[in-house]
């Protein structure tokens, strides 16, 4: 197998973008910041489009794939292939007939296996799915894990010998079962519910025959979100398998360190996550949504700001890894929080358990 040079992922910053020079043939994918560098995403990859007009673009984007090898310029051609694909499977999943869940699911499968290809120094494989073709107009909300080294490292660093079945609620995270199912081969399961969406009264798990036969053969569900605030989606969605008599371990990507910190202080246990609660927590912080949608604004009517954005909110040390700096923040606020986070907790109080602890040491050196 002929080898590449691997794409690093300390290259990328906090929302999962990095910087070209050369955009021959990629030129209305990227943004132009006007001393000639380039962002690696721009207007086409946040434009709104029907499941029919991101099928297009996609089978349009596999073609500029003949042009050349760069593996930058491949991946930000991937990059985008795999957001129509992933914006596809969210329309089926919240649809009320899902006709086209196995095409969208292939689609996506083959877009992060060569998303990861590339992370690992391979040549990526020719894309052969294809999308449906539906009139349906899909959501334009931000995508909030969307940051792809960010997925790749928190899967690749996971170390769990267990025989599970990945779930994961709603729009933010629904890259993490794909990812861990190239990575480590873990099945996974999509589920249509978030607190900010539903009640849990609305929730049937009835619905996801996947999840129940993983619980009749006595399989741990692994329940993975892309960012935590208060906790209530991922302790919403344990009650109910915990009814139905399954084993579940939760945890996610990021977490709201300062809204932990800042609730502690006011002893608002209702709007915080519980430590206690969660087998897999790392320290990296999350900004939040408005965040990523001023960032997106940037990138689609000036990416010269774009920035100056990151400076506005802390995110542009050109001393280090933007990542490194959300760890550095997660544990400014943790610390705050008096959260013990080099040694594991005891005596049922709130902390970080062992495993964590090693996750965040072991991400760590993956972007230093």
């Amino acid at each position: 197998m002929r080898k590449i040079e691997p794409i690093k992922i300390n290259m990328f910053d906090g929302v999962g973008i990095f910087k070209l020079k050369d955009v021959k043939h990629i030129e209305n994918l990227v943004s132009d910041l006007g001393n000639g560098e380039y962002l690696s995403r721009g207007l086409e990859y946040y434009k709104q489009r029907t499941v029919q007009g991101f099928c297009n673009f996609r089978e349009e984007l596999k073609r500029k794939l003949d042009y050349f090898d760069d593996p930058l310029k491949q991946f930000v051609v991937i990059e985008h292939m795999l957001n129509c694909s992933a914006r596809a499977l969210y329309n089926e999943l919240i649809s009320p007939i899902k006709m086209d869940m196995y095409l969208c699911k292939a689609c996506v499968l083959e877009d992060v296996k060569n998303i990861i290809r590339l992370f690992e120094g391979k040549p990526i494989e020719e894309p052969m799915q294809v999308l449906p073709k539906k009139a349906d107009v899909v959501t334009n909300k931000v995508l909030e894990l969307d940051n792809k080294a960010l997925l790749y490292a928190f899967c690749k660093a996971q170390n769990l010998a267990i025989d599970c079945l990945v779930v994961t609620p709603g729009f933010g995270s629904i890259l993490i079962g794909p990812f861990l199912k190239v990575i480590k081969n873990f099945d996974y399961e999509l589920i249509d519910f978030s607190v900010h969406k539903k009640s849990i009264k609305g929730f049937n798990l009835e619905n996801y025959a996947k999840i129940i036969d993983a619980i009749n053969n006595k399989k741990t569900i692994l329940l993975l979100d892309d960012n935590v605030v208060s906790g209530r989606t991922l302790s919403d969605i344990k009650i109910i398998i915990d009814s139905y008599k399954g084993s579940v371990m939760c945890g996610a990507v990021q977490f709201d360190w300062q809204n932990y910190y800042e609730q502690s202080k006011e002893n608002l246990d209702l709007y915080k996550f519980k430590l206690k609660f969660l087998n897999i927590v790392t320290l990296i912080a999350f900004y939040g949504e408005d965040f990523l949608e001023n960032i997106k604004t940037c990138l689609v009517k000036k990416p010269s700001l774009y920035y100056d954005m990151l400076s506005a909110y802390s995110m542009n040390d050109k001393g280090e890894n933007d990542i490194l700096g959300l760890f550095k923040l997660g544990e400014k606020f943790a610390k705050k929080a008096k959260i013990k986070i080099h040694w594991p907790v005891k005596h049922g109080k709130e902390g970080l358990n062992k495993y964590s602890i090693k996750l965040n040491n072991d991400l760590k050196k993956m972007f230093k």
